[in-house]
């Protein structure tokens, strides 16, 4: 997982300064492309990464809480972080046919607007899934925590990694409100410079969550 994020955040920087808050009528025809072809890639990386931490902080629910009817909502709740990853990620990938007019459609070629899948649908029905998944993953273990007896301070600690979870719902929702702004934009390399950083503070958060019991 370390690695895909790691791959994320050189592509999240990379095309952040090269393309991102540059006015699109700036650059000519090879710099757009370039720009939607990093675009694409990029949110390749997105969805893995976003699956794949996710799966990673019910993994630390498995190893901390026991109880066998807790473990079985928790694989039920890994199935449904990891089917929908594998769906979006499908979809991202070939909403395209030919594939390549994910990053060269722009261009305006006869019959291209019928051969793709709206991109704004796969956002609104990725960022819904995300929300819920974050909400679940948020609420799965907290009856677990509240029985648990252990010393207050260790509980306040176990809270507060839940209240990042909070953060990270409404980081998804805030991303969800500047990618809707994205959609309908006619400068998309200026205007994704909001959603960009929401994304990947999104993410961050969520690897940091799941890394944070290996720091006790």
């Amino acid at each position: 997982m370390q690695f895909i994020f790691t791959g994320f955040v050189a592509m999240d920087q990379y095309v952040g300064q090269m393309w991102y808050g540059v006015d699109i009528w700036t650059l000519d025809e090879d710099q757009i492309t370039q720009a939607f072809k990093l675009f694409y890639t990029g949110e390749s990386i997105y969805i893995i990464s976003l699956g794949l931490s996710k799966i990673s902080v019910l993994w630390v629910y498995l190893r901390n809480f026991p109880n066998q009817l807790f473990r079985y909502a928790v694989f039920v709740s890994m199935a449904l972080v990891a089917l929908p990853t594998a769906g979006l990620l499908f979809l991202h990938l070939f909403r395209c046919n030919p594939v390549h007019l994910a990053w060269d459609g722009w261009a305006g070629t006869t019959g291209t607007r019928d051969l793709c899948i709206d991109k704004q649908v796969i956002t609104y029905i990725a960022a819904g899934f995300s929300i819920f998944q974050d909400v679940i993953i948020l609420l799965l273990p907290m009856p677990m925590v509240l029985k648990l007896r252990m010393h207050i301070n260790d509980k306040w600690g176990i809270l507060c990694m839940f209240s990042l979870g909070v953060f990270i719902t409404a980081t998804s929702v805030i991303r969800l409100l500047y990618l809707i702004t994205f959609g309908r934009s006619r400068n998309p390399t200026w205007d994704y410079v909001d959603a960009i950083i929401w994304t990947g503070l999104e993410i961050s958060v969520v690897v940091m969550v799941a890394c944070l019991p290996a720091t006790e």
